[in-house]
């Protein structure tokens, strides 16, 4: 799914796809598992890496830059990003599957 999130005063909607995690563990040298279970120590690097990796622009739209993406981590605060960091990667490694549970059972009669 989508994940909307703000950094600054700038709303950004990201979208953690196959390609983007294995970008990201290419460019960070570790998997995203490794960074789920690390979360807190995460550098203002390691997450802009991972936002602009995650970012989702529309056809029309030009991509912000890594340095655009930590300004606004740096108005926003590690910390409070660390959070939202926390839903980003737990998105990505939940799996879409676990989100289409009720459509598989609207399919489903009770009554056979």
């Amino acid at each position: 799914g989508e994940i909307p999130i703000t950094l600054g005063d700038i709303d950004y909607t990201l979208r953690p796809t196959f390609n983007a995690m294995c970008i990201i563990e290419r460019k960070l040298g570790k998997s995203i598992m490794d960074i789920a279970v690390n979360i807190s120590k995460i550098s203002h690097m390691e997450a802009a890496t991972i936002i602009s990796e995650f970012l989702f622009t529309k056809e029309n739209e030009i991509k912000p830059n890594i340095d655009a993406i930590g300004l606004g981590i740096m108005e926003e605060g590690l910390i409070e990003v660390i959070k939202m960091m926390d839903e980003i990667i737990g998105s990505a490694l939940g799996g879409s599957k676990n989100n289409s549970n009720s459509s598989k059972e609207l399919n489903e009669s009770p009554n056979g």
